[in-house]
């Protein structure tokens, strides 16, 4: 059986751990499905807030790859991954959030007074 190996993560695999393309050796793509999936889940959440990933980058250095409200670092984000917070309203992009920090904000929807509610609460309890 041919194989082929991925030009990302450099692992040799049979042809159909590829996806098909016209134009690429034995008709395939060059990354294998594995690395073509992560790239593609990654353009695609950039683009849905307008980051490039030039501009997400910046984020992640700003931060020092940690949340901007808990200050958790990415290594310690159950999905290894920082959430692109935005506001829902304008859809201006706002940071980088560990995605329990991205939920209660969400639950609060983006509510101050909601927030500030929450926090007298405890702070009474």
């Amino acid at each position: 059986m041919e194989s082929k190996t991925c030009t990302k993560c450099l692992e040799t695999k049979t042809l159909d751990g590829f996806h098909t393309d016209k134009k690429g050796k034995f008709g395939k793509h060059s990354k294998c499905k594995i690395c073509r999936n992560i790239q593609c889940s990654e353009i695609q959440k950039f683009s849905k807030y307008g980051v490039t990933p030039e501009m997400h980058q910046k984020m992640r250095d700003v931060s020092g790859n940690t949340c901007y409200v808990c200050s958790k670092p990415e290594s310690d984000v159950w999905n290894q991954s920082l959430c692109i917070d935005h506001c829902h309203t304008t859809g201006k992009v706002r940071g980088l959030l560990c995605n329990p920090c991205n939920v209660a904000l969400g639950c609060v929807t983006d509510c101050p007074e909601r927030l500030q509610g929450l926090i007298d609460y405890l702070a009474n309890s």
